[in-house]
C-alpha cells in the first residue's frame, strides 16, 4: 500500500503474513552468530580494504550464511539459482 507520502505503509496483517521461519534450536543460532561475529572481527582490522586476504574470507563466510538461509527456508537448487542471479 501506498502512503500519503509515496512511501509505502505495511499493515500487520501485511507482517505476519511474511514466511519469516523461526530458528528454534539454540545451536542453529549460535552458528549464525559465530559467523557474523567472524566477520565482524575481519571487517573492523585496520588493514581490512587493503587487504585481498581478509575480503575473501568474508565473502567465504557470507556464502556459508548464504547456505544456512537457504536451508532454513528450505529453498530448492531452482530457487537458490534465483536468488543468486543465475
Amino acid at each position: 500500500m501506498l502512503g500519503i507520502d509515496g512511501g509505502i505503509n505495511f499493515t500487520t496483517g501485511m507482517i505476519e503474513s511474511l514466511p519469516i521461519p523461526e530458528i528454534n534450536t539454540t545451536e542453529l543460532q549460535k552458528s549464525f552468530i559465530e559467523i557474523v561475529d567472524k566477520i565482524l572481527v575481519i571487517t573492523k582490522s585496520s588493514d581490512y580494504l587493503e587487504n585481498p586476504d581478509k575480503q575473501a574470507q568474508v565473502k567465504e563466510y557470507e556464502k556459508e550464511i548464504d547456505q544456512m538461509v537457504y536451508t532454513l527456508y528450505g529453498l530448492t537448487p531452482a530457487e537458490k539459482d534465483i536468488v543468486e542471479g543465475r
